[in-house]
């Protein structure tokens, strides 16, 4: 009798300690990537980008941040998008010759030292303030086949350039 009403409290509050613990880590996780969304719209859209990627910016691809004695790994990503309001960079007419128009941004974070912790993404677009402009800027596309020539889908791509400095690694 009593030692199952002990033991029946002691596992709820257990589980509520639990719960609050998480809470607290998913509300530092997002107060970290609202930082990290607010130095990125503070930017100029030229420095959208990842260092030493493409396309070239300011935003480090990895790095570790302390929150409130908690280690966050960021991760960034940033891609170029060309959207159909001015054709795309093929198989359309008209042909878009700058087919960056704006820029999609995903930001990852994990917590190294939370207990528990469900890995969070935030992603956002970037468009720069006036209409684009023709550049000297060129268009990668990569399709990856099988020895049969089937399309292979969700393929991992490393794209390297040492020739430039920095180098761009994409």
């Amino acid at each position: 009798g009593v030692w199952s009403v002990l033991l029946c409290m002691s596992g709820t509050y257990g589980n509520l300690l639990d719960v609050i613990g998480r809470t607290r880590m998913h509300t530092l996780a997002t107060s970290v990537l609202n930082k990290e969304i607010e130095i990125l719209r503070n930017l100029p859209y030229d420095s959208v980008g990842i260092i030493g990627g493409y396309p070239v910016g300011q935003i480090a691809g990895s790095k570790s941040v302390n929150y409130e004695g908690q280690t966050f790994v960021i991760t960034s990503y940033v891609r170029n998008l060309d959207d159909a309001f001015d054709g795309y960079a093929t198989g359309t007419t008209p042909i878009d010759t700058a087919p960056a128009d704006h820029k999609l941004v995903e930001i990852q974070l994990d917590c190294t030292t939370c207990f528990k912790f469900v890995p969070m993404s935030f992603t956002t677009w970037v468009s720069p303030q006036n209409l684009e402009a023709s550049t000297q800027n060129g268009s990668l596309f990569v399709n990856v086949f099988n020895a049969n020539g089937a399309a292979i889908s969700g393929a991992n791509v490393l794209v390297r350039n040492t020739s430039l400095s920095p180098t761009i690694t994409i």
